[in-house]
């Protein structure tokens, strides 16, 4: 399993917010990689949709993150997670 660096460990756990620490690895540090990480440690299978709702729609004035939605999907494979409307 990857592990995030202990800084943003720290500022994830200190949010205590899943979704705001997958837009601040995924959006603002653009690291999807990380985020993935963070689903994988933090969320059920079935929540790692948020992650891939988060890169396809990041918000006002942000562009869909089509090459993080494919990785993620590749990444997280075709478990019973993507059969769900997103």
């Amino acid at each position: 399993m990857l592990l995030l660096p202990a800084p943003l460990r720290r500022a994830a756990t200190q949010m205590g917010d899943h979704m705001a620490a997958l837009r601040t690895l995924a959006l603002t540090l653009h690291d999807v990689a990380a985020a993935e990480a963070y689903a994988r440690a933090h969320l059920a299978p079935p929540d790692y949709r948020a992650l891939l709702h988060l890169v396809l729609e990041p918000g006002p004035g942000r562009e869909p993150r089509w090459t993080d939605a494919c990785y993620l999907i590749t990444a997280l494979g075709e478990g019973s997670w993507l059969s769900h409307d997103i």
